[in-house]
Order: structure tokens, then C-alpha cells, then sequence
């Protein structure tokens, strides 16, 4: 895994930037060494610390797999 200040990501994925920061978490761009794809990576902060982040996570991770 790979340290980069907030995030720990598998190897295969180059860091490019920080594309933005919000009240739940921080959002990089990131090139998957092994497809040659850009892609974004999001770390969401305290995720289950309290129900309404849990659910507000889990709506989230829904509607982005329906994308």
C-alpha cells in the first residue's frame, strides 16, 4: 500500500492531485498503472462514527454504482 498523507492505496494506482475536500471527505485523481485509466479515488472521514454518516455513505455508494 501506498502512504500518501490521508490515503493508503494499492500500488497499482499513481497519484496525480487532490481534486477537492468536503465536510465528509477528500476526493484525488489517480491513474490506474495496469488499465492506463484515470480515475477517482474518494476517502470518506469517520464514515460510521455516527448513523447519519453511515447512511449518508450508503446512499452515496449507491447512487455511485448506478452511475
Amino acid at each position: 500500500m501506498k502512504k500518501n498523507g490521508e490515503f493508503e492505496i494499492e500500488p497499482k494506482y499513481d497519484i496525480i492531485e487532490i481534486v477537492g475536500r468536503g465536510a465528509y471527505g477528500v476526493v484525488l485523481a489517480a491513474k490506474d498503472t495496469e488499465k492506463n485509466e484515470m480515475v477517482a479515488i474518494k476517502k470518506i472521514s469517520k464514515a460510521f462514527e455516527h448513523r447519519i454518516f453511515a447512511k449518508r455513505t450508503l446512499r452515496e455508494l449507491k447512487i455511485l454504482r448506478n452511475l
